[in-house]
């Protein structure tokens, strides 16, 4: 029995196919360059928790220090325009002090 089964992280309407290295959101196809995908798919690995700048300097960047530049921040600001631009809610969220957190569209809807 052979199958192939690709790796697929869900959250919300957001996919990550991992093996493929591609982005979905709503079915859409999202064009992140190898670096906001590597982004991407960190986040959507611990989708719904802060990760913490330090936290994608070591698993994105592979840093173990801080190189007190703003990398992190131009980036996260880059996919963050690719995952929202065209769409009515927002799904990549800062956490002010902390870091940043995916969030999907029922935990963005106050109640």
């Amino acid at each position: 029995r052979r199958r192939s089964h690709e790796p697929v992280l869900l959250f919300g309407d957001l996919e990550c196919h991992v093996k493929a290295r591609t982005a979905f959101r709503q079915g859409r196809h999202l064009p992140l360059s190898p670096k906001e995908f590597e982004l991407f798919r960190y986040l959507m690995d611990h989708a719904g928790e802060v990760v913490t700048r330090e936290m994608l300097l070591r698993h994105v960047w592979k840093l173990s220090f801080d190189p007190q530049t703003n990398v992190v921040d131009v980036n996260v600001g880059r996919l963050r325009r690719k995952l929202e631009d065209g769409f009515d809610s927002p799904v990549l969220e800062t956490v002010w002090g902390t870091g940043y957190r995916l969030i999907a569209r029922t935990d963005a809807a106050g109640g």
